[in-house]
This record gives structure tokens, C-alpha cells and sequence, in this order.
């Protein structure tokens, strides 16, 4: 018998034989298509990667985006560089929107849901002829999120043709309708302002979180990167007055903590001070006059003392304001989503306008703006006709009132008196849950339309694959519902006859076929917006002044309710993706804790994990607690994200939803939602739960990970021709020859904020399996790159590490996916 040498090859060999002889019968499971374009279009090339233009549909702003698709699937979303909001860039939400896309619990085909919550599902043929025979003529109403462009014009010519009374009403938790409210007030302009943060030295914000959720992150990010470069001796100061802690916040030079509702007397405290102090107000001596009269009742000593900051700070603030060149003063949900946030925006407009930011980084907007809320009937209002009884056929499209309205059993009682319920939907959700039919429309990257989310701008959507399941379109669902004259067939040939008016409109010029293919590969058209030409205030304001009532200080503690950086209002709670990619300012994953200042903590002999149940306003929810000295001490703080009970399993339930515990109250000039409650109670439960962190600390000891220079030393140093010296580290390794390329990556730390879109970015391109929370704990998360947090003078600051392929680190050699490969470049 021949002798077999049992080497480590040969041991392995017998062990794999071994394994496939012992594997039992099995029966094949359904066949999938690994590639799904087998004889693919003559145009595609296999293997070679295409790009299309769209618009990204996961929060209102409208961003531009470059879909790569490679054999007929979307495999990478990113910002188009040529679009006026992305401008190249994209948010983590943007991002992980390709994880939507291929969910496998997406909805795959109609369904009937049963009164016992039995589903059973249908084709669209049999649940179109079921809905078409139990709609009546009664009233309709049309439930919406935020839509804009085609898909808004569709909906309202659909519900124009269709018998009986109906109306769209869009509901969206964030709408900031003050915004528009206040800018009718001052300028009696009823449009959104459009803020130009790239134009401004000086930026003051009071809660404005610009670089999370607040209007337009992406834009405005990358407007205030722009100015925050440093260049020529300059970079952009910014400024932060909040009450919670912020990623604006954390990229803040200064951060100053006050309570919600102290920010009105500040800003117009400010705007007295300007006035009597600064040289620069271009007033007329009449105006100077009765603005001076109308800010009389308020001062700088009676705004530290309604929001216990220092005189010398605010009187510091003004000299700000009065040195700078281009200053921005913005104003915010963290400190003004209350009843008088309308005030809020009023006063940051005066402050704004007496300072003279009008005209050089701020335009009061105008009438096409696509962020004034328009709905024909509000949202309380709404449930008030459903409770009575008044709506007969509710259609809700891509909207969760049932998690984002705080009376859920109110809402849930009114909508079951309503006698037919349909849902369009891409994902179940809570308040499809209690839809007689949920009917799966097409997700964004699979359809056509025309967004139109700000001034003079068109952005299309188009799609860049094929339906991945049995769905539609949200224009040809409703035609199969109830069948209308005189709307195309398709949506596609919608948008082109949309699109051929509006290039009509713009220039004059029917639509030929060379200029839709052009506009295809550009992703819309538009204009450059620019500031425009200072408005002026009429003397109203004057009057609206003098009836302004001051804040009240409440005595107990506050709860404070964010959108998430990482969720949004909840929507991107379904994304395994978002959860795993760590929150930025505490490292933590798949959680959304309570958090607190470290002195409520000690005063209720609270340690990080212990679990609290939280009340207010006669509801209850539990929460982990995380401390954490960057919130005001009469604020406590959640984001909103956990507390799903139906939508998916990556939707965490075991936190509850904070939304739940806030009064049902709005702005009473605006309808914007209140996002503070008053007087919460904090109660021990027992129970305690680690809180995952992906870093175990902040202090970067002696390492000098991050390098801070103030401006001023900047300036000397770029005077005296300063360079970086190479550090001689050691090498493990031979050098590698690069004779013709040497290639390398630069990171503007300057320009980084730590928002994390890289790391999302990095689980879609490359693919990378989520592990949760009790291997995140372990430390055996997959990202090949993460931000980190160090503290530099007791300041937050981020930094980007990454698999840096160095050509000679230990990893090197046992890199899994061969990401380490080199060449000769």
C-alpha cells in the first residue's frame, strides 16, 4: 500500500472529502438568477458598469444622484456632481437607500389584509376590480409623504377627474412650514428662505443642525465645507447655541448651551445691540428709528438671565455679528420646535435683516419654492373628519402617521371608522398594518418622475433597472384603481409630456428628442441661486413685536425629541446598514438611548445602561440611559429611530418610540409639530443593558491623532512657508517601486464632519455583511472604514481610519478579498 504523506494540504483534502461523502440527500432548492441579462440589450456590454441620473427620495431635499448599474442590477448610488443640491455629495440615508431597493421584505405583490390580520395575496388584476367595486363617490382623501414635481401634479389631476370631494393632504413630521409663516410676517413673502452658508465668515446657529436633518444636510454641508476651507488667511467660524448634543454641535469653535425657547430674546437682545453698536447698519434713520422702538423691551442682561448665559458671552456673540463680513444667522428644531417657533424664525429674520445678511448669504426665496407646504386640508383636521365619519376612501402613500403621531390610539381609532383603506407602500409598515389592501408601488431607482425640490429646479428620477419584484408605479396604480380619461398610460409617458412643458416654459422650445437624451445625462435642469436683492420689512412686524410674549422657564425637565442623523423620522429604522454604522458624536450601535447630563445622572444615581421608563403626557416608554456632558442639565434627549412594531425585523422594538410622549400640539400659526415635552418623569425599572459602543474612548492621549491649529497660527505658518515633515517610521517590509504613479488619497479634515455617509458608502460597494449587536460588542464589526471621535481641548473632533493599504502592515498579507493587491502604481 503506497504511504500517504499527511501533510497540512493532503490532512485538509481528506477532511473536505470526508464532509461531502456524510452530506445527506437534499431536495434543490428555487433556482436564482446570478445573472439575470443572459442575452443582455445590444448596448450593454457584461461585466462594464453603467451610470443614470435620478433623484434620491429618502427625506425632502431632493438630492441629485449617479445610479451604477452592472447587468441589469443597481449596485451603487452616489451624488451627482452636476446637480445644484448634491453637488457630488450624498448623506448615509442616500446611501443605504440601495438596501431598500433589494429588501427581501419589500412587499412582492398585492395583498388583501383580513379584519383578523390574515393576508392572502392577489394579482393586480383581481384587486383592482375589488377596490374599483367598494370605492364609492364619497369623500377621498390622498394621505402623502413629501412629493413634489410630476408625481404631486399627477395625484391632484387624478383626484380633479375622479367623482365626489376629494383632497391631498401631505403629511410630513418635519415640514417647517415657520419658516415660510415667518417670512410672510417680516417681508410678506410666503416662501422658504434659501440660505447660502458657502458665502458667509461667520455662521451663529441656534439649533439649526444643517450637517444632520435640518432642511437640506447635503447642501448646506457642503456649502459651509466650502467656506471652511481654509484659504488665503480664511475659513468660516462657526458658532452653536443648543440644547442637545449635535453633529453640528460638535463641529461648532464655540458651543453654548441654552433652554428651547430662550432663543427669541437672543437673537432680537442681538439685534438691539447691533443696532445701537454697529457701524455697518445701512438703515434709513426713520427705520433705525422704529426698530429701535420695537426692540426697547429687550436687551443682553435680560437674555443671560432667561438663558443663564453669561453677559460677556452674548455681548461677545454681537461683536461677532458686528465684526465679521458675510454673516448667517440660522435658527432650528433643537431649540425652536415648540409653540412659538414661528416667533423663533421671525426673530432670526430680523436679526439676519438688521444685520444686513440679506442679499449676500441669505435670499428670502420665492413663489416656485418647492418647500412651501400647500395641502388642502391639515393633518389634525383630517383625523377629526375621520373620526366623524366624513371619509369614505383613505389612499396612504409612503407615509407612517401610526409611528410619527403622537396620539397613535387616537389616530388608529379614527382610521377604523373609515370604510376603504389602501396602502402604496414599498415596505409594510404600522399603519399599512390596518390597510384593507396594501398595494406595492415601484421603488425610486425603478421608476420615472420629475422632482422639484427647490428654486428653478427640475431633477428627474429615471430608473436604472428593472422591477425587482411584482410592483408599480404609484401614477399607474391609481389609473388601475379607478380608471381616468385623459392621462397617459404609462408614467413614463407622463414625465416626458411634464417634462416637454417645463422645458417650454424655460426656454421656449418644444421638447426634441437630442434634449430629453441631454437631460437624461445631466439629471435636470436648472439655475444657479444666488442671493438675491435685500428685501424690505414692512412696518407690520412693528406691531407684531410689540404683542410678542416671553418664554416661560420650566421648572422641571425637559424631553427633547430629535430626527435622526442615521433614521430620519423613522423611515430608515428597516436598514440593518444604519443601524450598524455607529452614531458619530457616541460610537454606538444598533440602540437609541436616553441621554442625559452627567448631573441629572448623579442626582438620580443613574449609571450608563440602566433603564429607565420615561412618562409624559399620560404615556410610558423604556429607554437605556447614555451620559453625556454635551446636553443642557434640564434636558434630556432621543432621536427617533427604535420603537417600530411592524416593519421588519432590523426595526428595533426593544427601546420605545419617544414620539409617543409628546403633547399633541402644534404651532398655532404654522402647524409645525412640538417636539419638546414639559415635566417628564424618569423612573428606575431594574433593568440594565450594555450600550454598544464601537470605541472604547476619547482620549487620544499622546499620540497626536488629531492636530488642531487655531487660524491665527495657520496664517503664521503659511507666512513663514511651513511643511510637514515625513514621520521616519519603521518598516516591516520592503519598499514597494513606484517608477511612473504613486497614488494616495488626501482627506481635508477640515471639510469633514464626521456624518459617516464614507462608511455607508463602504457597505454598499463593497458589500460588507452586518454582524449585530452582540458581534458589534465583541469588536468584530466589518467596516473597512469607521470615524472616530477623540476629544481636542475638551471638544468633540472626528477623524476618518481606514483600511489604508499601506503596503506594508501586517494586514497586508492575509487580506481576505485581496483588497491589498498591488501594482506597479
Amino acid at each position: 500500500m503506497e504511504h500517504l504523506e499527511l501533510n497540512r494540504r493532503n490532512f485538509l483534502k481528506s477532511i473536505g472529502t470526508l464532509s461531502l461523502a456524510m452530506v445527506p440527500d437534499f431536495s434543490r432548492g428555487p433556482l436564482e438568477k446570478l445573472y439575470p441579462l443572459l442575452v443582455p440589450a445590444e448596448e450593454i456590454i457584461p461585466g462594464t458598469a453603467y451610470w443614470y441620473t435620478s433623484t434620491c427620495r429618502e427625506c425632502p431635499p431632493g438630492c441629485g444622484v449617479m445610479l451604477k448599474a452592472r447587468d441589469g442590477n443597481v449596485i451603487k448610488i452616489e451624488g451627482n456632481p452636476n446637480h445644484p443640491i448634491s453637488r457630488g455629495g450624498l448623506c448615509l440615508r442616500g446611501q443605504a437607500a440601495l438596501q431598500e431597493l433589494y429588501n427581501p421584505e419589500r412587499l412582492q405583490q398585492p395583498l388583501k389584509l383580513q379584519a383578523n390580520a390574515a393576508e392572502s395575496t392577489m394579482n393586480w388584476s383581481g384587486i383592482a376590480a375589488e377596490i374599483q367595486g367598494r370605492m364609492d363617490d364619497g369623500e377621498i382623501v390622498f394621505l402623502t409623504g413629501n412629493v413634489t414635481g410630476s408625481q404631486k401634479q399627477y395625484i391632484e389631476i387624478w383626484l380633479g377627474k375622479i367623482p365626489g370631494k376629494s383632497h391631498l393632504i401631505i403629511y410630513e413630521p418635519f415640514a417647517r412650514s415657520s419658516m415660510r409663516h415667518a417670512n410672510e410676517l417680516v417681508f410678506g413673502l410666503p416662501v422658504a428662505p434659501v440660505f447660502h452658508p458657502d458665502q458667509a465668515d461667520f455662521v451663529l446657529s441656534f439649533g439649526a443642525d444643517f450637517m444632520e436633518t435640518w432642511i437640506s444636510p447635503v447642501e448646506l454641508s457642503n456649502k459651509f465645507a466650502a467656506s471652511r476651507r481654509y484659504h488665503a488667511g480664511k475659513s468660516a467660524k462657526l458658532v452653536y447655541l443648543g440644547s442637545i448634543d449635535t453633529l453640528t454641535a460638535a463641529n461648532a469653535d464655540e458651543v453654548y448651551s441654552i433652554l428651547p425657547g430662550t432663543e427669541i430674546i437672543i437673537m432680537l437682545a442681538l439685534a438691539k445691540w447691533l443696532l445701537e453698536n454697529s457701524e455697518k447698519i445701512t438703515l434709513s434713520a426713520t427705520e433705525k428709528a422704529n426698530w429701535l422702538q420695537s426692540l426697547a423691551p429687550f436687551s443682553i442682561k435680560q437674555a443671560a438671565q432667561l438663558s443663564e448665559l453669561p453677559v460677556e458671552k452674548l455681548q461677545q456673540l454681537a461683536k461677532q455679528l458686528k465684526e465679521c463680513q458675510n454673516g448667517l444667522v440660522l435658527c432650528g428644531d433643537s431649540v425652536a420646535a415648540h409653540k412659538q417657533g414661528t416667533q423663533s424664525q421671525v426673530a432670526a429674520n430680523i436679526l439676519n435683516y438688521i444685520a444686513g445678511h440679506y442679499g449676500e448669504t441669505i435670499s428670502p426665496g420665492n413663489s416656485d419654492s418647492a418647500r412651501s407646504r400647500d395641502a388642502d386640508l391639515d393633518f389634525e383636521q383630517l383625523i377629526g373628519n375621520l373620526d366623524a365619519g366624513k371619509i369614505s376612501t383613505l389612499i396612504i402613500h409612503q407615509t407612517n402617521p401610526l409611528f410619527t403621531y403622537p396620539d397613535i390610539d387616537r389616530l388608529r381609532n379614527a382610521l377604523q371608522k373609515v370604510k376603504l383603506k389602501i396602502a402604496l407602500v414599498t415596505t409594510m409598515n404600522e399603519t399599512a398594518a390596518l390597510a384593507d389592501y396594501v398595494l406595492p408601488i415601484h421603488h425610486t431607482i425603478e421608476t420615472w418622475g420629475i422632482e422639484s425640490p427647490g428654486n428653478d429646479i427640475h431633477s428627474l428620477v429615471q430608473p436604472g433597472m428593472e422591477p425587482v419584484f411584482n410592483t408599480k408605479p404609484l401614477e399607474e396604480i391609481l389609473q388601475t384603481i379607478k380608471p381616468v380619461a385623459d392621462l397617459p398610460a404609462t408614467n413614463e409617458e407622463f414625465v416626458k409630456s411634464e417634462w416637454a412643458k417645463r422645458l417650454k416654459k424655460n426656454n421656449g422650445t418644444s421638447v426634441p428628442d437630442s434634449d430629453w437624451r441631454a437631460m437624461l445625462i445631466k439629471g435636470g435642469m436648472w439655475q444657479a441661486d444666488r442671493p438675491s436683492a435685500p428685501p424690505k420689512a414692512p412696518s407690520g412686524i412693528h406691531r407684531f413685536l410689540r404683542t410678542l410674549k416671553l418664554p416661560i422657564k420650566s421648572a422641571g425637565i425637559t424631553l427633547a425629541v430629535n430626527p435622526s442623523h442615521r433614521f430620519y423620522d423613522g423611515r430608515g429604522a428597516n436598514k440593518s446598514w444604519l443601524w450598524e454604522i455607529p452614531d458619530a458624536l457616541h460610537q454606538t450601535v444598533w440602540e437609541t438611548p436616553l441621554r442625559i447630563h452627567p448631573e441629572l445622572a448623579k442626582e438620580n444615581g443613574l449609571k450608563e445602561g440602566d433603564i429607565l421608563k420615561i412618562t409624559a403626557n399620560d404615556e410610558s416608554i423604556e429607554a437605556p440611559v447614555l451620559i453625556t456632558p454635551d446636553i443642557h442639565p434640564s434636558v434630556v434627549a432621543m432621536e427617533i429611530g427604535g420603537g417600530h412594531t411592524n416593519y421588519g425585523k432590523s426595526a428595533i422594538s426593544t427601546t420605545g418610540n419617544p414620539l409617543k410622549l409628546l403633547p399633541c400640539e402644534t404651532d398655532p400659526v404654522s402647524g409645525d409639530a412640538v417636539l419638546f415635552a414639559q415635566d417628564i418623569k424618569l423612573s428606575a425599572t431594574g433593568k440594565w443593558r450594555k450600550i454598544v459602543r464601537l470605541q472604547g474612548g476619547y482620549d487620544q492621549g499622546e499620540r497626536g491623532i488629531i492636530q488642531v491649529v487655531s487660524l491665527s497660527k495657520a496664517i503664521e505658518m503659511e507666512k513663514a512657508g511651513a511643511r510637514r515633515t515625513p514621520a521616519n517610521a519603521p518598516k516591516i517590509y520592503p519598499e514597494h517601486q513606484h517608477k511612473t504613479y504613486d497614488w494616495t488619497m488626501v482627506i481635508d479634515l477640515s471639510a469633514c464632519n464626521g456624518c459617516g455617509a464614507c462608511v455607508a458608502a463602504c457597505y454598499a460597494e463593497n458589500n460588507i455583511p452586518v454582524v449585530g449587536k452582540h458581534q458589534c460588542d465583541r469588536g468584530r464589526e466589518m467596516a473597512w472604514i469607521r470615524i472616530e471621535r477623540f476629544e481636542v481641548e475638551g471638544h468633540p473632533r472626528f477623524i476618518p481610519m481606514m483600511c489604508q493599504q499601506c503596503e506594508a502592515a501586517p494586514c497586508e498579507t492575509v487580506c481576505p478579498v485581496y483588497a491589498t493587491v498591488h501594482s506597479d502604481e
